[in-house]
């Protein structure tokens, strides 16, 4: 026969072992969220197209500071992945909660990409994708 001792002992213990593994799934469950969740103040791109056809803008990156860089990917339709486009990458210096970029040249994107989007080496984050700004045409002039 258990005594009754051991068998307190082993109801406590069990109601112990429930706390803790009852702690442990909230605890898991509140850092899924906050992983989730990203930083509590975004990054914010604002670019434009300049007249060669390149990217050019700004990068709100609020309390961060550092040296990153930034650049731009495409997509093709049909292909998953966003591939980088050789020579748009640039490195910046945050040393500010704004940081100004550009031009990213974009000229060697792949035929066929229908988007674009500006990435960074800092965080995860991204812009939205965007068109390809129209490439600059030469003003033709006249010939005498």
């Amino acid at each position: 026969m258990r005594s009754r001792f051991v068998s307190r002992l082993d109801n406590t213990l069990g109601r112990a072992s429930a706390l803790a593994a009852l702690v442990m799934a909230i605890l898991a469950a509140t850092a899924v969220l906050l992983y989730r969740a990203g930083p509590v103040s975004a990054w914010t791109f604002n670019w434009s197209c300049d007249s060669n056809g390149d990217i050019v803008g700004t990068l709100t990156v609020g309390s961060f500071r550092g040296t990153f860089d930034i650049y731009v990917t495409d997509h093709v339709p049909g292909e998953g992945d966003w591939i980088e486009i050789p020579g748009s990458r640039q490195t910046v210096n945050a040393t500010s909660s704004v940081v100004n970029f550009g031009p990213l040249d974009i000229s060697n994107m792949r035929p066929g990409a229908n988007s674009i989007r500006i990435e960074q080496t800092a965080t995860n984050e991204k812009s939205q994708s965007f068109h390809p700004c129209p490439t600059a045409t030469p003003t033709k002039t006249p010939t005498n």
